[in-house]
């Protein structure tokens, strides 16, 4: 018999994105050459909500041209593109649901988005023109038709940003922590120097979302360095009370929270890395993965920004259907979002 809990006084949840939201149609269209298949396989990536992914895939046309068309999308999306449906699932899985598991520390370099396919974002009512250049599995020359194709260039230049940030903390594993931290925000500025340069010639949406993948991949780095780099020190750390210093990188606004941030891969990785460094602060003790758990859940409503609650829960609850609290959570969830996305999957369970 699974346990009975009560999470009203818990829940303090109101479930509103604002920013890029709009219901028009949405367009990727383009050409391919020496496309090694007939088929082009069209896969979302959304990081914040791995069971809300689709997959779509069309015959490549005889003049070697496509056309995807979305209907009523409400918030930006990540997407790739590639002749090879078994390459996307397995880079699907590596990438999305390794966020679900004691694997969500792993970092992927910039092979997992061109490698056999392409990655893209997207906004509510945009168009995506692009001709892809097949060159081998591990080559694809990309050239942007449309108005937009300065921004649409630039966003293929964030796949690597963490490793730059990764690789500055890695020089500095022995230095004390006062110089690790300088040196992570000296590597951090820089990064979004290089962005504020280019701000005028993004749109809000590719802004946003490029900065979110630099401010919380360098949150992420860090706490990544912390556990692996800082283990000992963080035992005792952890037993007694975190420096303002660290807090000071670990922390964020989560009033700020638009549908960009909440899309990109940086932030949602982070928050799992987040999650399980409040919860060693509550437990004073320093573990590497935590569980998923009614307390778990607990501190996910209490130390989470509103919009990712839902997304957080509901996916861990589909993810991990066997835990005894699973039909009084879903129960309490889908109260408080009537509308949550994944709601009728979760009752399929």
């Amino acid at each position: 018999m699974k346990k009975r809990i009560t999470l009203n006084m818990l829940f303090l949840l109101v479930f509103s994105v604002s920013g890029y939201a709009q219901e028009i149609h949405t367009i990727i269209k383009g050409k391919v050459h020496n496309w090694p298949t007939d088929t082009i396989y069209l896969s979302e990536l959304p990081f914040h909500s791995p069971y809300s992914r689709s997959v779509k895939y069309q015959l490549i046309s005889d003049d070697s041209t496509f056309t995807f068309q979305f209907e009523k999308v409400k918030i930006p999306f990540v997407l790739y593109l590639s002749p090879d449906k078994k390459l996307i699932n397995q880079n699907f899985q590596s990438l999305l649901f390794d966020n679900l598991t004691d694997k969500h520390y792993y970092g992927h370099c910039a092979k997992f988005y061109t490698h056999g396919l392409t990655t893209h974002l997207i906004g509510p009512g945009e168009k995506l023109e692009i001709d892809i250049i097949y060159k081998g599995w591990d080559k694809a020359k990309l050239e942007f038709t449309g108005s937009d194709s300065f921004q649409n260039y630039y966003y293929q230049k964030s796949f690597a940003l963490d490793n730059t940030i990764d690789k500055r903390l890695e020089l500095y594993a022995s230095k004390s922590m006062k110089i690790v931290i300088a040196q992570l925000k000296k590597v951090t500025q820089k990064l979004l120097a290089r962005l504020e340069k280019e701000k005028e010639k993004l749109s809000p949406l590719f802004y946003d979302y490029i900065k979110a993948e630099i401010e919380f991949g360098a949150r992420k780095e860090f706490l990544k360095f912390l556990r692996f780099s800082k283990e000992t020190e963080m035992q005792s750390l952890f037993s007694e009370e975190i420096p303002k210093e660290i807090m000071d990188v670990v922390e964020f606004d989560k009033s700020k929270i638009n549908e960009a941030i909440l899309i990109s891969e940086e932030y949602n990785e982070y928050l799992e890395l987040y999650l399980n460094f409040k919860m060693n602060i509550i437990n004073k003790k320093h573990i590497l993965y935590n569980e998923f758990s009614m307390q778990k859940c607990q501190i996910a409503i209490k130390v989470l920004p509103e919009e990712s609650i839902y997304y957080y829960l509901a996916n861990h609850l589909i993810q991990y259907p066997e835990v005894e609290f699973f039909d009084d959570l879903v129960s309490e969830l889908i109260k408080r979002y009537p509308e949550g996305e994944l709601n009728d999957v979760l009752l399929e369970i």
